[in-house]
């Protein structure tokens, strides 16, 4: 078995899991980059909103489809749950 390094995360990976010398979780990020900005956008919009007392269904439906697409591309589980963490909190912390 033959073990490259991703060139963008550095790790060692076998030759078979690596494409374009990518492992598999930094090419799932790179594919879910615009859903990840979308998401911190309408998270934002939702923090807007709740401070001001409206409605939330419409901007949670939104961010429910932003999160599906993400699953779609190939973020799961608790990989998924962490990003999602750590983009609202990169939100919480540019609101305040």
């Amino acid at each position: 078995m033959i073990l490259l390094r991703c060139r963008t995360c550095r790790r060692e990976i076998p030759s078979d899991q690596c494409v374009d010398l990518e492992c598999r979780s930094c090419r799932v990020l790179t594919a879910v980059e615009l859903d990840r900005r979308e998401y911190r956008r309408l998270w934002a919009k939702r923090e807007r909103l709740r401070r001001h007392g409206a409605a939330l269904a419409p901007v949670e439906a939104q961010l429910t489809r932003c999160v599906v697409r993400m699953q779609r591309r190939g973020l799961r589980g608790e990989e998924l749950n962490r990003i999602l963490a750590t983009d609202r909190e990169m939100v919480s912390r540019e609101v305040r």
